[in-house]
């Protein structure tokens, strides 16, 4: 039971942070929340109105993780961001051994310490009234403190291509988010990703997120949608659509 509980703690806290980087529904020029936690997603804190800090609390001491986000003013109509991030898988990893059957991975490999490094670069405008625009460049770095032998890969959608940083050291990420209002109380957000390990022989991945949202009141939101995503593994190629739900509660 604990190890179920870890390996879909990975697989949330990844899928939270698969999109372009920045919270659904975020408005372009808006002055940013004060804070917002959701039952999946991360916990962000404003700390200025130019930097913001956020992490997955829930899941912190098996998984430590945070990052920060700054704006650097605008250029051309595009505001300017970049977000530095870090995740450790070490121990959710070792958690996850087990011999015998119903092992997720074998108690025979040693987990060395993990720690992910992510850095982005995003450009965002509003196009119009009813639509805002993202676009993100990102790179990731994992590092380790000893070889990790690639048969201890979790070859599952979201977990995998965010993983092979620390099999082949490093990712490229580029990424659009389109959003904006759809009747009333509800918005929508539509996320496009590709990742792309080059040194790994299965190391491409593209993730589509679809989300609305329901404000029911200006405090507490529910997401709903869905992410469609085509990477290679080890075995082959796949495709999977995995369902979406969370329950935000923010302040401005």
């Amino acid at each position: 039971m604990k190890r179920a509980v870890c390996l879909t703690a990975l697989l949330w806290l990844l899928l939270a942070s698969s999109t372009a980087g920045l919270a659904a529904f975020e408005p372009a020029y808006e002055k940013p929340l004060r804070w917002e936690i959701g039952f999946w997603g991360p916990l962000r804190y404003a700390w200025s109105e130019k930097v913001e800090i956020s992490t997955h609390p829930l899941w912190f001491l098996i998984l430590p993780n945070a990052s920060i986000k700054w704006s650097h003013g605008t250029a051309c109509g595009w505001q300017i961001l970049s977000q530095h991030g870090f995740f450790c898988p070490t121990w959710m990893l070792r958690i996850l051994r087990r011999k015998g059957v119903g092992g997720i991975l074998s108690s025979e490999f040693e987990i060395p310490f993990l720690l992910g490094l992510n850095h982005h670069l995003r450009f965002r405008r509003a196009m119009s009234e009813r639509l805002t625009a993202t676009w993100s460049l990102g790179f990731g770095v994992g590092l380790k403190t000893a070889a990790l032998d690639e048969r201890t890969t979790i070859d599952l959608p979201v977990v995998y291509p965010r993983m092979t940083v620390f099999y082949h050291g490093y990712r490229w990420t580029a990424a659009l988010n389109l959003q904006g209002p759809a009747w009333r109380r509800w918005q929508w957000s539509l996320d496009n990703q590709v990742l792309v390990c080059p040194p790994a022989r299965a190391g491409f991945a593209y993730e589509m997120k679809g989300l609305l949202c329901w404000e029911r009141t200006p405090f507490f939101q529910i997401r709903f949608g869905c992410l469609l995503s085509y990477a290679e593994y080890p075995f082959g190629r796949q495709w999977h659509l995995l369902p979406l739900l969370d329950l935000q509660w923010r302040r401005k």
